[in-house]
């Protein structure tokens, strides 16, 4: 869903329009990042009949975060089904009769179910049950969208300097793991400290 590195750059700590961040350690991010992955992809790959990932570009990283991701995708080419890494702002896909889109969530966050119906109507019209997944804005917001339940996510990461300024501290550090059976969602699993 992106911004998974926070800056675009190596060297300077900056968002892909240039706004300016408090300073990341983007050498130690990038080792971070893939050490969270390797394990996150140790555990999945053989508990998993099929793995598929999907990325979509973030405000923060996108360029960066591309090129990462060319070498996941090299790394884990014979261990998943496919590694799909987009440059545009959402994806659409479907597992048996649940469709989702996914994005970031800084662009047409308002129109995603609409877009998911409109641009993706060979998943859309063979779904029953569909979603939208998005982030951005690292809060927990979940919605029924007259029928396409909209989640926007949270993220564990830490409050920044730009965050605790702002007063954007409240919310919960989480991830969330989203369980569905072939019709719909079954259970959400909040992974917390």
């Amino acid at each position: 869903g992106g911004d998974y590195f926070h800056s675009d750059s190596m060297t300077k700590s900056q968002t892909v329009k240039g706004t300016q961040l408090d300073h990341v350690n983007m050498q130690q991010a990038i080792e971070d990042g893939t050490a969270f992955f390797n394990d996150l992809m140790s555990f999945v790959i053989p508990f998993s009949k099929h793995v598929h990932i999907i990325s979509v570009p973030g405000n923060h990283d996108s360029d960066l975060a591309y090129v990462w991701g060319l070498g996941m995708k090299e790394r884990y080419k014979k261990a998943v089904d496919s590694f799909n890494l987009s440059l545009n702002t959402w994806a659409a896909f479907n597992i048996d009769r649940c469709g989702f889109l996914i994005a970031h969530g800084d662009v047409a966050k308002n129109r995603l179910p609409l877009l998911f119906a409109s641009d993706a109507k060979a998943i859309w019209s063979k779904t029953d049950y569909h979603a939208v997944f998005w982030g951005h804005f690292h809060k927990e917001v979940v919605n029924d969208d007259n029928g396409v339940v909209t989640f926007q996510v949270g993220t564990p990461k830490p409050s920044d300097g730009w965050e605790k300024r702002k007063g954007f501290v409240m919310s919960r550090k989480k991830l969330e793991l989203f369980e569905f059976n072939k019709n719909r969602l079954t259970s959400i699993h909040y992974l917390e400290s």
